[in-house]
């Protein structure tokens, strides 16, 4: 097996205390973070719905929403996926400063940290292979 089916299966802890595939829910966290900067309206519908909060949700932004997002983050019947609601409620802060999203892991262990900074490398390489130019943004991990 190689290191980078490895890392797809290992799983972590978030800080609401469910344990998920630590890549899978990395990629949605930075994902979630890109949406928050450039499209803040839908993340805030998107935010709106993971909290319950939003019973209808307008079809050109929930459209456009899974358009952007696509699988990753909803099902098929057009609900956040349950992964999707564990990183926002895990990631998602108010601060004094406006919302954010801080790192949704719950890194208790130097093999935990040693774990996901791979998994933010090989997200990285696979990122720069094929999105030639484009890069995430620096990682500072909420140690």
């Amino acid at each position: 097996m190689s290191k980078e089916s490895d890392l797809s299966k290992i799983r972590l802890r978030l800080k609401n205390g469910n344990e998920t595939l630590a890549q899978k829910a990395y990629v949605t966290w930075k994902s979630l973070a890109e949406i928050q900067k450039e499209f803040p309206v839908h993340f805030y519908v998107l935010r709106l719905m993971s909290e319950g909060q939003l019973k209808e949700v307008p079809l050109h932004i929930c459209a456009e929403l899974i358009n952007k997002f696509g699988e990753m983050a909803f099902s098929k019947d057009g609900c956040i996926n349950s992964e999707t609601l564990d990183v926002i409620d895990s990631s998602y802060r108010e601060t004094p400063d406006g919302p954010m999203l801080v790192n949704p892991f719950e890194l208790s262990t130097a093999e935990e940290r040693t774990t996901l900074d791979e998994i933010e490398r090989y997200v990285r390489f696979l990122k720069k292979r094929f999105f030639r130019g484009d890069d995430l943004p620096p990682d500072e991990h909420a140690r």
